[in-house]
């Protein structure tokens, strides 16, 4: 993956502009940390929304995008970050559209999402889990394409 790199934080060039963007203003200090939690979730974030989206192939089988938001940016260099609920993991992800940083949404096969238990520990965490894991609470499966 080709980044740019600007006081030592890596933008990756596969960030829509508006993000790339925000991750630039956030690493000089012009752009203010946005957050806004609604939800109950864990110490470092919430999951705002769980939603089953038609895959972006096709004929292939849908998806769950879980959109987690944190109570610190999400800035990331050459690693990515992985989102794990119970032992599993995921590494599908965007940052949403427009100049927010504070959020991330995981795109996980409707299958895969269909073996979680409600009730299961969720973290997001940045390259390995011995570096900056992130607690958002426990899943709740019930909070499926609810609004």
């Amino acid at each position: 993956m080709l980044s740019l790199s600007l006081l030592h934080v890596r933008i990756p060039q596969s960030l829509p502009p508006s993000s790339a963007l925000a991750v630039a203003l956030l690493a000089i200090g012009i752009l203010p940390v946005r957050s806004s939690h609604a939800q109950a979730g864990g110490p470092d974030g919430v999951i705002r929304r769980l939603r089953t989206v038609s895959s972006r192939l096709r004929s292939g089988p849908s998806e769950v995008e879980i959109e987690v938001h944190g109570k610190e940016p999400f800035v990331t260099g050459g690693l990515g970050f992985i989102l794990r609920i119970g032992n599993r993991e995921f590494t599908r992800y965007r940052y949403p559209k427009g100049l927010a940083v504070d959020a991330l949404i995981f795109t996980v096969p409707a299958g895969e999402f269909a073996r979680t238990l409600s009730g299961e520990p969720v973290t997001v965490y940045y390259g390995t889990p011995a570096r900056q894991s992130r607690s958002l609470g426990r899943l709740n499966k019930a909070l499926l394409d609810r609004r």
